[in-house]
């Protein structure tokens, strides 16, 4: 293998993929970037054998083949020197790169040992904005759970249906869901992507509304944008039905200004850290009051105006929960949903009506 290339486009190439590389493993190979240079263009491979990152870089090529490089070495030499342009060739697994000022020589891993990334059979195929995606994915993905006790819980649900795609994630205390329109109509398909990885795949989605193809299999997902292509494998197991746990109607309906709301959570929040951050959360007719106490801290009360429609009544909430969603809100107001005093609640925003957010109530002793 032979090509030049201008640093600028080696950094971009080497920050995308960087993202996949497995550093804690028994296979050195999965530290490694496959370069592999064959017609007319430079590819960019990382896995973790979970994810793979592909991305197509700009470059000369004056001949064609391939080699795993150390991605730590091969990146910190890039990102150190300042010559703008460089040279890389290959002798078995040796790589020579060459700048202006330097010449270094990395010792690499034959290709043949790097892991084959399957391609997906059949695959149901949408396309949809990258924007849209961009920005529905940390709304829905700190959500999951955290632990892979049960892996369904550590993954995003994904429903396509017509030109509708519907996310979800829950850790069986909290769920959010967001619902989005895509460029397509393909028969209901469902999956669950594993949240790590979707959360990777935010990081660069560009915040633009070029296409984002995605390419749904049995197994794995893909998802296309630009010279970027990412594919991810799949969660097995049956994602839990929460229609069931959605509220369809409530006692108590909140309308309540977003930065009020959260400024009192927060104060009620140094109080509540020696109880799960219990605040509970009593509805008048024109405020609700946020109370929360500590035996060994003290005890605190705040009244926030809202608007109130139904009864009053008291419901204990995890207010760090609470304020997770808040973050991911968009507009001035939240609306806060309450069935009952042992019902799950609902936080929606008045200038987004295709985001729910439900929470689980604590014991209100």
């Amino acid at each position: 293998m032979k090509i030049r290339c201008k640093k600028s486009n080696l950094q971009r190439g080497l920050s995308v993929v960087s993202r996949i590389v497995s550093t804690r493993t028994t296979l050195p190979v999965l530290g490694n970037v496959l370069l592999r240079a064959q017609d007319g263009r430079l590819d960019m491979t990382s896995t973790d054998l979970e994810a793979a990152m592909n991305v197509e870089v700009s470059a000369k090529i004056e001949q064609d083949g391939s080699i795993t490089v150390p991605l730590k070495t091969f990146m910190d030499f890039v990102l150190t020197v300042s010559d703008e342009e460089m040279a890389i060739d290959t002798s078995g697994a040796d790589v020579l790169v060459k700048s202006s000022h330097y010449s270094v020589n990395i010792k690499g891993i034959d290709a043949s040992e790097f892991p084959i990334i399957p391609k997906i059979e059949n695959p149901k195929i949408f396309k949809m904005k990258s924007l849209a995606l961009k920005k529905s994915l940390p709304k829905i993905i700190f959500a999951a759970a955290l632990d892979e006790t049960r892996p369904v819980l550590a993954g995003v649900y994904m429903k396509m249906s017509g030109n509708k795609l519907v996310l979800a994630a829950t850790d069986s205390y909290r769920l959010a869901e967001q619902k989005l329109e895509t460029q397509a109509n393909i028969p209901e398909s469902t999956v669950i992507v594993p949240s790590r990885t979707l959360a990777e795949l935010e990081r660069i989605l560009p915040e633009s509304d070029e296409a984002v193809e995605i390419k749904m299999g049995e197994n794995q997902i893909e998802f296309a944008t630009g010279s970027i292509l990412f594919m991810t494998r799949l969660i097995e197991g049956a994602f839990p039905d929460y229609e069931q746990i959605m509220p369809k109607k409530f006692e108590s309906e909140i309308e309540i200004n977003k930065n009020e709301f959260g400024e009192a959570l927060k104060v009620a929040g140094i109080f509540a850290r020696e109880s799960s951050n219990n605040i509970k959360i009593a509805v008048a007719a024109d405020a609700i009051t946020l109370k929360a106490a500590s035996a060994n801290l003290g005890q605190t009360e705040a009244r926030v105006k809202a608007q109130v429609k139904g009864a009053g009544l008291e419901v204990a909430f995890n207010g760090k929960y609470i304020l997770d969603a808040i973050a991911n809100i968009s507009g001035e107001t939240v609306a806060l949903g309450l069935s009952g005093k042992l019902s799950p609640g609902m936080l929606t925003s008045g200038s987004e009506k295709d985001y729910r957010y439900v929470i689980m109530p604590l014991r209100n002793e």
